[in-house]
């Protein structure tokens, strides 16, 4: 009997990539759906929670997408939530649908452009 050590070794998994951002035809929630599951950032089961556990938009995204004077709004330094609120209006929240299908609600306020891209938090 022979045996070996070696160096280890790590099993990486791939992490889930949205497959698509659809809004609802009301204008009032868009669901993003991942291409495999996700943890839901501790948050499965359709409880709220805040978007910025899960998204990740700064101001530097907002540059080239809103009119000059909405960045404005926000100041030199915004923080995630308050770019959040510009975009998705005060008051909204995310909730998974299921392990793939992630649920966020707008407010009558939201300012986020069509086609603009859904940054999501690795991990």
């Amino acid at each position: 009997f022979e045996s070996h050590i070696g160096p280890p070794f790590v099993l990486l998994a791939r992490a889930p990539v949205m497959q698509s951002a659809i809004l609802d035809q009301t204008g009032q929630f868009f669901t993003v759906t991942f291409h495999l599951p996700t943890n839901g950032a501790g948050h499965l089961g359709g409880q709220l929670f805040s978007c910025d556990q899960v998204l990740s938009y700064n101001a530097s995204v907002l540059s080239n997408m809103l009119p000059s004077h909405v960045i404005t709004q926000l100041g030199p330094l915004p923080t995630v939530k308050e770019v959040h609120t510009l975009l998705f209006g005060p008051g909204h929240s995310c909730a998974w649908l299921s392990d793939t299908n992630l649920k966020v609600s707008l407010t009558h306020d939201a300012m986020i452009p069509l086609g603009m891209a859904l940054p999501v938090l690795p991990n």
